[in-house]
């Protein structure tokens, strides 16, 4: 067990992922209460719209609109967050948010063929 731990620091052996913390993740990726880490309300559309947190492509084409605005921070937030819990961005198969007119945005994150959802 010692030598585990000695060629862990080396970096000769790679913590393992938790890839349960992605069902945290797309909770908080589209959290509306107070402990929202983005500050902002976040904005609905009267129509479908999709943002793709892996390239950050808003469909349909937003073009500075607030909602654009909002979720291009929300797509460099996950991009830091992975990375600071240890989470390569290409194990990633799929990131996204959808967000509807009348109901909560639902983050849907696919990973190793797991699907880890806020729903």
């Amino acid at each position: 067990m010692r030598i585990q731990k000695i060629l862990k620091k080396l970096g000769f052996l790679k913590p393992k992922m938790n890839l349960k913390k992605l069902k945290g993740i797309a909770n908080n990726a589209v959290e509306v209460d107070w402990r929202n880490p983005f500050h902002f309300d976040f904005i609905s559309a009267p129509f479908t719209v999709k943002v793709d947190l892996i390239t950050g492509k808003i469909t349909p084409n937003m073009k500075g609109d607030d909602v654009e605005k909002s979720y291009k921070i929300v797509t460099k937030w996950f991009h830091e967050v992975l990375k600071k819990e240890g989470i390569p961005i290409e194990i990633i198969d799929e990131a996204k948010i959808i967000v509807e007119s009348k109901k909560n945005p639902v983050c849907i994150i696919k990973a190793k063929g797991r699907e880890y959802s806020s729903k």
